[in-house]
């Protein structure tokens, strides 16, 4: 008899430990929902043409020689001193602003926003993917030393990423934190020196 009682209860132990090892093993984790917001970075392989490193951005051409990059801004194929730029620099094609982050004899990275600015308007570019379980419309603010410049909305389906290009104004030379800002309460900056 009490061999009995100690099969029925180690069966029924087995049972339950099965159970309980298919529940956890089949049942659906719960998702984190979270929101990745960052700028905009292109990253450009170098192609080696007779020793001189080159690729281009919207057309234009960029070559990259030794520590510095020309960017043929005119097209005209002369380098001319205004085109000459080292890491940090920044530059603008087609009215979107862009900045030489860093490059290597194999490509060059380019951030989606300014590090030195003119007066006026200037544009930045960023990124928001959604992992909110559902697509989500975010708000987002753009502020220049806390000072709100800009607004809007903008939905993004599920596991998806939407890239924003937004044209700012600063009208006071000095440095300025660029600070964007979404409902969720993911944030990203970064410094110009408007001049």
């Amino acid at each position: 008899m009490e061999d009995e009682i100690y099969y029925a209860v180690a069966i029924a132990a087995l049972i339950g430990i099965t159970l309980v090892v298919y529940d956890i093993a089949t049942s659906e984790k719960p998702r984190e929902k979270f929101t990745e917001l960052y700028f905009m970075y292109e990253r450009k392989t170098l192609e080696n043409q007779s020793g001189v490193l080159k690729t281009d951005l919207d057309g234009i051409d960029i070559y990259v020689r030794m520590n510095e990059v020309w960017i043929d801004l005119n097209g005209n194929g002369l380098q001319d001193a205004n085109e000459i730029f080292l890491k940090g620099d920044s530059f603008t094609i087609a009215g979107k602003d862009w900045n030489v982050s860093d490059f290597s004899d194999t490509e060059i990275l380019l951030g989606g926003y300014p590090k030195q600015k003119a007066c006026g308007d200037m544009s930045v570019s960023f990124e928001i993917v959604n992992h909110q379980g559902e697509k989500h419309t975010y708000e987002y603010t753009i502020y220049s030393d806390d000072v709100l410049l800009r607004s809007g909305k903008v939905e993004v389906l599920l596991e998806k990423k939407e890239l924003l290009t937004c044209t700012i104004e600063i009208k006071e030379k000095g440095n300025h934190r660029i600070t964007i800002r979404l409902d969720t309460g993911e944030e990203i900056y970064f410094w110009v020196s408007v001049i």
